[in-house]
């Protein structure tokens, strides 16, 4: 299921009692996916758009917007696909 423009509401630092989200800036952009499946938590992930420095922002997340909808707001450019 790949959603545009979805990213997660809440960074890192205050997700105390929330689903965790773990970010990563990687070179490929089809790496982030294998990233995801050999992490046992993650359930969906966001790609960003490429950056200036040719890499891509990606944030893997514990949950997904069915779960916990409330984790997720609308982000121009980025790409959001739920894989489990």
């Amino acid at each position: 299921n790949v959603a545009a423009s979805k990213s997660f509401r809440y960074p890192l630092q205050e997700n105390v009692g929330r689903p965790r989200n773990q970010d990563l800036v990687v070179t490929e952009e089809e790496n982030v996916q294998a990233y995801c499946y050999l992490n046992d938590i993650c359930q969906s992930i966001n790609i960003s758009p490429r950056l200036d420095n040719d890499m891509w922002r990606c944030e893997l997340s514990d949950t997904d917007d069915k779960q916990n909808p409330e984790c997720f707001e609308e982000a121009v450019g980025y790409r959001y696909t739920q894989l489990r």
